[in-house]
């Protein structure tokens, strides 16, 4: 009886595996794919996690000025879950949803995490020095 479920538990331990892997390789490439599809701007995510509850991850896509170009969501608790279309954000300044006054749903904390990141990046390229060539 220890054999099996010894056996049971490894199992379920390598499909985990098998799983995750599969989940970040598809993170990965989707990420790469809207890089590749952005032109002089940034890419930034936010991921909000639960232990019960579905988690949350938004990707967006900010032109220079500032602007959000395109969003997406994956949200659920499956590792089968796949990005789809976030446009509640599309077209504002990211700026807006810093503050996360009026967010309240898994979605929206999601992306404030990833404006949130995204506003420290930018402060911390324009406070960092850039080495002389010389």
């Amino acid at each position: 009886m220890t054999l099996k479920l010894a056996l049971g538990l490894l199992a379920m331990w390598i499909l985990s595996w098998v799983f995750t892997t599969i989940q970040v390789r598809h993170y990965r490439q989707f990420i790469n794919e809207l890089r590749r599809s952005l032109h002089g701007g940034y890419i930034s995510s936010g991921v909000v996690r639960s232990t019960f509850r579905r988690g949350c991850v938004v990707v967006m896509a900010v032109d220079s000025a500032g602007s959000i170009v395109s969003a997406y969501a994956m949200e659920g608790r499956s590792t089968f879950a796949q990005f789809r279309p976030y446009e509640k954000p599309v077209g504002r300044a990211f700026t807006e949803f810093v503050d996360g006054s009026e967010l309240s749903g898994i979605k929206e904390k999601a992306l404030q995490k990833a404006c949130e990141l995204l506003e420290e990046q930018m402060i911390r390229s324009v406070m960092d020095p850039i080495p002389s060539a010389g």
